[in-house]
């Protein structure tokens, strides 16, 4: 319904009630003026009949006047009901408005840009220049591997690097349905040792609506960050206005929002960021889906149940098991003061284990809170310090910086092992080479050596009828025979072979040159992504 629709509706009904307000006053008057005529004529005595009839007529006109004011009421609350929906629509143009004129936050030195810059190229190099180098070096399974290991662990640290209110800060969650307490314990968390501090409203129509980070800052600011990872400044106000019925009239708004970050000065706070999610039913799946998103980023999570609900419901398993938990897992059953016996708290503790052993859901520890139990607020603080984070930002950083610098390290000892292999196969290569042409050398001086002998066996003699010829006698003959086998041998075989080994030798040679250039240009690309990878580390 548009606007001026909902004025006119409104005028409409306020018309309608004053009429109704003239009709209730007129019957009041009539009423008196029975109440007046019933007193005269008791003054005047009256017979019992007429005063009978005149207490009727009063008490009918009575009835009529308490109708029309209740018709009245009715008009007034639909004037009122009309008003505020028409209220509602307008707060939630006006929200929408806010959300998509917030400008991006840009930080305080103005390096944000930079900054992103840096990462981005740190990341392009683990993508490509150093992924090249280990598939070039590592088989096709182990460079897979070692890809997936440094490039999640990058995306981790990349992750958290760029948002202020997880950079070097231990983030907890808090989670549950409806009802269940999670915003009133942020609140004590937040604010534990001064309650002038700013809180998050608890009302029941502002509860939380979309996941909200609270952090430690120098000055108070309010911003969300959008689906594009963009931070946004808003005022205090838009964040007070967003709850589920703003939300309800502008369907898709909360696409835009991922999460909200509230930051102000609050020294318990430091080194912490806590995540007030919406609250969730069986049914509200955008609610899980916007939970989801953000609380795997988170180094525990805390489930807020409600004592008197008993147990984990099956909603709240049912979330559990879609979001896959992978953090450190803490239940917290509050309203613990509404039950004052020990045996009861153990009960709803007992069933509790018991649902979790049941559904295979692992979980670090149970606790019990109340707001009016003090020592409950202390057990969780302790609890929350000694949650393990993921790593400072340091050491996530340090964490993918030495992952790297460790696979580049072992690259560098495989290719100067390689390169020394190469210089003892060539050392062996040319020794074999020697000995390939010594071989030639020898059987061929055999073969000389065999031919100078058969040469000089037969002598010349002269005929008595005849010219001059050649003779061997009978006890060379065996040793001319031998000579001259060994000789076709050699020809044969021997000395072809000798040439086909100096020949492999030779290619052989070829074969670890060819390596050598290979090592070689591979070395300087390891040498060109190690200089880079010093300078990308070096920047961050």
């Amino acid at each position: 319904m548009e606007r001026n629709s909902w004025e006119e509706k409104i005028s409409e009904l306020e018309v309608e009630n004053q009429q109704l307000k003239k009709k209730v006053r007129a019957l009041k008057d009539e009423c008196f003026a029975l109440e007046e005529q019933l007193e005269d004529e008791r003054d005047g005595v009256a017979s019992a009949e007429e005063l009978q009839v005149l207490k009727a007529e009063l008490e009918a006109k009575a009835d009529e006047a308490r109708k029309a004011q209740k018709a009245q009421e009715g008009f007034r609350l639909r004037a009122e009901s009309a008003e505020e929906l028409a209220t509602a629509k307008s707060q939630a143009l006006r929200f929408m408005q806010d959300i998509l004129l917030a400008k991006e936050q840009t930080s305080k030195d103005g390096d944000a840009n930079e900054l992103q810059r840096r990462i981005e190229a740190f990341g392009d190099f683990l993508y490509e220049d150093f992924a090249d180098l280990v598939n070039e070096i590592y088989d096709e399974e182990s460079a897979q591997d070692i890809k997936t290991t440094i490039q999640q662990r990058y995306e981790y640290w990349a992750y958290r690097r760029m948002k202020s209110w997880l950079h070097k800060k231990k983030a907890i969650a808090f989670i549950g349905e409806f009802s269940a307490g999670k915003t009133s314990i942020v609140n004590r968390i937040i604010s534990p040792s001064d309650p002038t501090v700013a809180k998050l409203p608890v009302s029941a129509r502002a509860t939380t609506a979309i996941p909200t980070y609270i952090t430690d800052a120098v000055r108070e600011t309010y911003s969300y960050v959008d689906q594009g990872g963009k931070l946004r400044t808003l005022d205090q106000r838009i964040f007070e206005q967003t709850d589920k019925r703003t939300l309800a009239e502008l369907q898709g708004l909360s696409s835009l929002i991922k999460y909200y970050v509230m930051n102000f000065p609050n020294k318990d706070l430091r080194n912490l960021s806590i995540l007030d999610t919406p609250g969730f039913s069986s049914n509200d799946t955008e609610d899980r889906r916007r939970t989801a998103e953000v609380i795997r980023e988170c180094d525990a999570l805390f489930w807020v149940i409600d004592i008197n609900a008993g147990d984990l419901n099956s909603s709240s398993l049912k979330v559990m098991d879609e979001l896959a938990l992978s953090v450190e897992l803490y239940i917290v059953i509050n309203k613990i003061d509404t039950k004052p016996y020990q045996k009861d708290r153990e009960a709803v503790r007992a069933k509790v284990e018991k649902t979790l052993a049941h559904h295979n859901i692992p979980y670090s520890g149970i606790l019990f809170f109340s707001e009016r139990e003090p020592e409950r607020l202390q057990e969780l603080l302790t609890t929350i310090q000694n949650v393990e984070s993921l790593g400072s930002l340091n050491e996530e950083f340090f964490d993918v910086k030495d992952t790297v610098a460790y696979y580049l390290k072992e690259i560098e000892t495989w290719l100067l092992e390689q390169q020394k292999l190469l210089d003892k196969e060539l050392k062996e290569n040319e020794e074999k080479n020697e000995e390939a042409i010594d071989q030639i050398v020898n059987i061929t001086e055999q073969v000389k050596n065999h031919c100078r002998v058969l040469y000089n066996l037969p002598s010349e003699d002269v005929g008595f009828f005849s010219g001059t010829y050649f003779k061997i006698k009978a006890h060379d003959y065996e040793g001319f025979t031998e000579r001259l086998s060994e000789v076709f041998d050699m020809a044969d075989e021997s000395l072809p072979n000798s040439i086909i080994a100096y020949r492999d030798v030779q290619c052989a040679k070829e074969e670890i040159i060819d390596a050598r250039e290979t090592q070689k240009e591979r070395w300087h690309r390891y040498k060109a992504v190690a200089e880079k990878f010093k300078q990308l580390t070096a920047n961050l």
